[in-house]
Order: structure tokens, then C-alpha cells, then sequence
């Protein structure tokens, strides 16, 4: 839930701030390129290693909240695959714990998995939990989606 909290303050910070001069700056842009390869050294040297705001969710933030606002004062273009990553982020979000859970169980009893605490075995979960979160996002969550417009729409319908 306070992970949720953070990517709103995200949001909120974007609607009040986002067309102000001082945060459109590309030297304040270049701040957030240095902050993001902090938040990377931090994250792969497990500083705050662990879930939570306090651990990991915190760096999370930084990283999160640097990429929107580079994008914002940069306006760079992304390859399609990003798109489709980013559309289906809140099934990447559902899924990827239940994958590494998965995995550091399971992956001394396969051959094919690799062992625990790997650079294999942390890329394998990442494609794995990309993979599924696609494959969710297009089967399950636009599905429903379009049924909660569908049945939103004749109950309130839109007027003219």
C-alpha cells in the first residue's frame, strides 16, 4: 500500500510541477541521469535490500520518479517493447513476486533453472515475469477492462 502511496506523490508531483521552468531544466534533468545510476549501484549492491519502503521500494521511487521526469525534459522516443512493458506494469507488479518466490524455491529442483542468487536465475525471472505480466495484461486485465466500459457505459450512459 505505501508503494502505492509513493507512485502517486509521483503523479501529484507531475499535475503541480510539471510545467514549472526549474523542473523542465535539462541541467535538472542531467541531476536525475546522476540520481538514476545511484539508485542502480544502490539496487544491485543490495543497500537497502529488502521490500518495503524502507528497503528497496524507496530506491524504486528515485528510479521511478528520475525516468518520468527525464522523459518529460528529454521527450525521448521509446522502442514499442517499452510501450508494451509499461502498459502492462500493473500485472508486472501482481506478478513478479509470486515469479521470484517461484523460482528460489523451485529452482534447485529443475536442472534448467538456474541456482539461487544467480545473474542467470535474476534474468530468467525478469523474463519470465515480463512474459507473464504480457500475457495477463492482454488476456485478462483489457478483457475486463473493456467489460467494465462496456457495463459502466449503460448504466451511466454518456449524454449529448
Amino acid at each position: 500500500v505505501l508503494d502505492f502511496i509513493l507512485g502517486m506523490i509521483i503523479a501529484e508531483s507531475e499535475k503541480l510541477f510539471g510545467n514549472n521552468r526549474f523542473y523542465k531544466n535539462k541541467n535538472t534533468g542531467y541531476f536525475y541521469i546522476v540520481i538514476i545510476n545511484i539508485c542502480f549501484i544502490l539496487w544491485f549492491t543490495s543497500a537497502f535490500g529488502g521490500n518495503g519502503i524502507t528497503r528497496s521500494g524507496i530506491i524504486a521511487f528515485f528510479l521511478v520518479f528520475s525516468v518520468v521526469r527525464i522523459e518529460r525534459i528529454f521527450s525521448p522516443s521509446f522502442p514499442k517493447i517499452i510501450t508494451i512493458i509499461g502498459e502492462s506494469s500493473y500485472s508486472l507488479y501482481l506478478i513478479h513476486i509470486p515469479v521470484k518466490e517461484f523460482a528460489d524455491y523451485y529452482g534447485n529442483y529443475f536442472s534448467f533453472i538456474p541456482k539461487q542468487g544467480t545473474l542467470a536465475l535474476f534474468i530468467a525471472s525478469i523474463s519470465l515475469s515480463i512474459t507473464l505480466s504480457v500475457l495477463i495484461f492482454n488476456l485478462i486485465e483489457k478483457p475486463i477492462n473493456r467489460f467494465g466500459h462496456r457495463l459502466a457505459n449503460k448504466i451511466l450512459p454518456t449524454r449529448n
